[in-house]
């Protein structure tokens, strides 16, 4: 019974997970955030119970963590990352996004503010 519960908590979780990932709403709150010069980022926890249909006094409860999504690597570097940019100096990379040549990543530069650049051409080096 665990593994059916367990397995099916994951399924759930993971749904939950990728659900949220790709709604409109939460991209515009995304965005909004980015805006106003904040980072959102969003973790799911879901608890779920399942009771035994020809045994009504069992019953499991599996709580499962949605797994993290993977750091994404966009034109070779990650968020988190410090870099060195020949104009604005050291910063830290808080998004990205895009791929190949419109790759482009969110640097805050500290007292310089926080700016977006796209990797093909801003000579970012990692510090």
């Amino acid at each position: 019974m665990d593994d059916v519960v367990n397995r099916f908590a994951k399924e759930l979780a993971d749904a939950i997970a990728a659900a949220v990932a790709e709604n409109p709403q939460v991209e515009a709150c995304r965005a909004r955030a980015r805006e106003a010069g904040y980072d959102m980022r969003v973790t799911l926890e879901a608890v779920v119970g399942f009771a035994s249909r020809t045994q009504p006094q069992s019953a499991a409860l599996a709580k499962v963590v949605a797994p993290p999504r993977p750091a994404r690597d966009v034109g070779g570097f990650r968020i988190g990352q410090n870099v060195m940019h020949p104009k604005f100096g050291p910063g830290v990379i808080i998004d990205a996004e895009g791929h190949g040549n419109d790759a482009r990543v969110q640097v805050n530069f500290g007292n310089l503010g926080v700016k977006w650049l796209a990797v093909a051409v801003a000579k970012l080096q990692a510090a």
